[in-house]
């Protein structure tokens, strides 16, 4: 992998990288990680975090929630999305 040339990467990211988002104390940063039994989309975020760390000097991790889902009718991506686009 090649190092990347920023002054600072930001990567956004889910807290699905957790393995139990079902309470607050559970979603700590330093929260150990279990990959193994994350869903196929938090193993893949989590994945995506390592390479970021690994490749960028500097570099800040934004875990979002509530970001995608069946069935989501509002969250920072739909407020960036022109009503027109949404009602097409």
């Amino acid at each position: 992998l090649t190092k990347l040339n920023y002054d600072k990467y930001i990567h956004i990211s889910t807290i699905e990288v957790y393995n139990n988002t079902s309470a607050k104390n559970k979603t700590f940063e330093k929260t150990k990680i279990r990959p193994l039994y994350l869903s196929k989309y938090g193993f893949n975020k989590y994945l995506s975090e390592l390479i970021v760390q690994k490749i960028a000097s500097r570099w800040l991790i934004l875990r979002l929630t509530g970001m995608v889902g069946e069935y989501m009718k509002k969250n920072p991506v739909f407020d960036m999305i022109p009503e027109h686009i949404l009602n097409s």
